[in-house]
């Protein structure tokens, strides 16, 4: 989305892992050029995709990576490295970019740099909005400890609700944590789906009395994707306060002091009107993303030149 919006400005190459530009041409059309690396797998190939792009990285005004490696700094130094994880391998001294207020302030203290931030957006023509719930809480989110999956259980348990666990179980680190859940969701009657398709998502979330997710306190959240898409359709959310949360979240639910709070708000969130959940999430447009890009990148000499 972030390259769609800066072609519509600006000439654009985007590298990224194989299948990538089949994707984007059926969504956005033949707008920007295209360099592919491998698939992606576990390994998170990032340096086989290096390989494509060293020869020439040093030809475009402006670099923006979104990688986890370090791997284009070998090949060029004045780079834009957003920053999608709390605590990263490597950042820029001068050039790093949070995804969120609360996130900025994390690099700052721990990484003792200080970083510009730009939020991430959501394509709201990709969601469904709805105001007919179903009486069900859902969790959706990479089946992990961080995520909290099985407080959540815990939750639908202490408030008697029907509970729905979506998300991620492939490429995570502790398998065991997965197999714990799929035997409480077994033993409690909670329904486990896994990894759906985006169709399945938005169903899953349109029609969600709340999206609950049970951050881990040790957990840092950096900004929340799957809050904005909640709330795109007319979805309340209730989460604990932790990172980013407040930022994100704010009229469209419920940000409360702890895990162990969330039971207590079930019963609330009539107070939580569709429109007004739908309405915060609409500060999270692509065009708001790609504004906020092209401020920070307007103070480059090279940029002002292209």
């Amino acid at each position: 989305m972030l390259a769609h919006g800066l072609a519509e400005r600006h000439e654009v190459t985007l590298a990224a892992a194989k299948g990538s530009c089949e994707l984007f041409k059926k969504r956005f059309g033949d707008c920007v050029k295209f360099i592919e690396g491998v698939k992606p797998d576990k390994s998170n190939p990032e340096h086989l995709l290096a390989e494509k792009y060293k020869d020439i990285i040093k030809d475009f005004d402006i670099v923006s990576h979104h990688g986890w490696s370090r791997y284009p700094y070998d090949y060029r130094k004045d780079i834009y490295h957003t920053i999608h994880a709390p605590h990263p391998f490597y950042v820029s001294k001068s050039r790093s970019i949070a995804v969120s207020k609360a996130h900025q302030q994390l690099l700052r203290r721990e990484q003792l740099i200080e970083p510009y931030y730009a939020y991430n957006a959501i394509d709201y023509s990709l969601y469904e909005y709805c105001e007919d719930k179903d009486d069900y809480l859902l969790f959706l989110s990479r089946i992990c400890a961080e995520k909290g999956t099985l407080e959540f259980i815990d939750i639908c348990r202490k408030t008697s609700m029907k509970g729905i666990i979506a998300g991620n179980d492939t490429l995570l680190s502790d398998y065991n944590y997965v197999d714990e859940v799929l035997y409480r969701c077994s033993k409690y009657g909670i329904e486990y789906r896994g990894e759906v398709s985006h169709k399945e998502k938005v169903e899953l979330l349109k029609h969600a009395k709340a999206l609950v997710i049970p951050l881990n306190p040790k957990y840092f959240e950096v900004f929340g994707l799957i809050a904005i898409e909640a709330m795109c359709c007319g979805t309340p959310v209730i989460v604990p306060k932790n990172g980013a949360t407040p930022e994100v979240v704010k009229e469209g639910g419920f940000v409360v002091d702890s895990v162990e709070e969330i039971p207590d708000y079930i019963d609330r969130l009539d107070e939580i009107k569709p429109r007004d959940a739908s309405k915060n999430a609409e500060r999270f447009s692509v065009d708001n993303m790609v504004e906020m890009y092209l401020k920070i990148f307007a103070s480059d000499a090279k940029f002002q030149k292209g």
